[in-house]
């Protein structure tokens, strides 16, 4: 669908404070101005948006009838825009490398400020697979602030859900093999 409108600069979109404005608002902010917050992430690294997307109609014409489709089947409140390919800097923000996720998928894109270290999102073992802390808090049912506290404190997450502490579980068994020793 096309959304251009009128062709000159009074022209008002009627977008302006929407989530989908803002949206483009806060990815071009990211990687283009200095002073924004998020610019360390994205501009610092080289990440860019398209010359075609300056101009908020062209991503509205790019962008907007898919943002309804996801709005619709996952809400709006959980509808992010992605860059599908993050791995090479030259595929910044343009309609050829971006989507619209979940805030579950967008979480585990996820890199954290450390110094000047970034950190990859943490993944744990869970039997045989390896998820990152919010997906083992969904597959368990445990809340995420109560997985950081075990993993903190050193108690095992077993498959019921139940907490094993490593270290009383040592000390019990070595209390008991003294007791029956042969």
């Amino acid at each position: 669908m096309n959304y251009s409108g009128i062709n000159n600069n009074a022209y008002k979109h009627g977008m302006w404070g929407t989530r989908f404005y803002c949206t483009w608002k806060g990815m071009r902010g990211r990687c283009n101005t200095k002073g924004n917050s998020g610019y360390w992430k994205y501009g610092a690294k080289g990440i860019t948006v398209n010359s075609e997307w300056d101009n908020f109609i062209d991503f509205m014409n790019d962008m907007y009838d898919d943002y309804l489709e996801h709005s619709k089947k996952h809400g709006e409140k959980n509808t992010f825009l992605d860059r599908i390919n993050k791995s090479m800097l030259k595929n910044g923000y343009s309609k050829k490398n971006c989507r619209w996720t979940t805030k579950e998928i967008q979480l585990g894109n996820r890199h954290k400020k450390n110094g000047t270290k970034y950190n990859k999102v943490k993944k744990i073992f869970y039997g045989f697979e390896r998820l990152t802390i919010r997906e083992l808090s969904k597959k368990t049912g445990i809340s995420v602030g109560a997985i950081h506290y075990r993993i903190k404190n050193k108690l095992k997450i077993t498959y019921n859900g139940s907490l094993r502490n490593k270290k009383k579980k040592s000390f019990l068994s070595r209390i008991i093999k003294s007791i029956f020793k042969p």
